[in-house]
């Protein structure tokens, strides 16, 4: 089981990380039960939602190794606004290298792995320097945006914050720009000579728009109201999608193992005040 991040962009769906959902040798099975957790900081005391619908880049699904589409959407029933759940809009703004951007998640610190968010200031890298991490990166407005650590000593992501946003303030307001992805480097959570790669949510936009029904105006932020829910249609290179039998969360690698048949898998999502969900994701055996 692995667990990742995301971010609410309506009341009824969550971004995060392809590779939070499938990766090499592991395809998305119908079978997999995808949870959220949201409405709390600490994810230990988060309320839960069950996602409906999981809409995986069909160019990451069939390529795992091309990190540029590193993107799924999830569709949960839809849950109540308030002090603890909101959704972030996305940013469509330029970024310039040195910009500061928040990054927020769950993931392993010099303490272990945290019950409550965390969150902390990078910055985004010279595409010269990125480029020396990762090859044909152009630069941060294209589909990946890259952070060097060296910027920010000491401040990172690390295992466990896959998925989770990273915002930019605009004029007071929070954008959601990009969702972990990937750390080019070695011993990536304690150096800080390396780089880390944000998949840029405004190049993907047509993806989520086409997954969600949202529109751009909803996503970006210009339209208040949420829009209704478009019926989905799934086209023949589509990846599977999960079912919406109920299961009980196992909590171990692979699900329950015992004498009866084995239980459906879980994956796992949680949103928080500051948008942002966590997810707990099975891997098979």
């Amino acid at each position: 089981m692995s667990r990742c991040g995301g971010t609410l962009i309506s009341d009824r769906h969550v971004v995060t990380a392809g590779h939070c959902l499938t990766g090499p040798g592991d395809k998305f099975q119908s079978s997999y039960i995808v949870e959220i957790g949201y409405d709390n900081q600490d994810r230990t005391k988060q309320k839960r939602a069950r996602a409906t619908k999981v809409d995986i880049h069909p160019i990451y699904y069939d390529n795992t190794n091309d990190d540029k589409y590193d993107i799924a959407v999830l569709t949960i029933p839809p849950i109540t606004f308030g002090a603890g759940a909101q959704r972030m809009p996305v940013d469509d703004g330029p970024l310039e290298p040195n910009q500061p951007l928040l990054a927020v998640g769950w993931g392993r610190t010099e303490n272990g792995s945290p019950n409550r968010l965390k969150r902390t200031t990078i910055k985004v890298g010279e595409p010269s320097a990125c480029g020396r991490f990762t090859s044909n990166f152009g630069d941060s407005s294209g589909p990946r945006v890259c952070a060097l650590k060296s910027l920010t000593p000491g401040k990172g992501i690390c295992m466990g914050d896959s998925g989770s946003g990273v915002s930019i303030n605009r004029n007071g307001k929070e954008y959601l720009v990009g969702l972990g992805s990937r750390i080019y480097g070695r011993n990536p959570c304690e150096a800080d000579n390396v780089a880390t790669s944000f998949v840029h949510i405004i190049s993907y936009l047509d993806f989520v728009m086409e997954k969600s029904g949202l529109t751009k105006e909803y996503l970006l932020g210009k339209q208040a109201n949420n829009p209704p829910p478009q019926p989905h249609k799934n086209k023949p290179d589509d990846p599977p999608q999960p079912d919406d039998k109920s299961g009980d969360k196992s909590g171990d690698k692979g699900g329950d193992k015992g004498d009866g048949p084995p239980k459906p898998e879980d994956k796992e999502v949680t949103v928080t005040v500051t948008r942002t969900a966590y997810l707990v994701i099975p891997m098979p055996t």
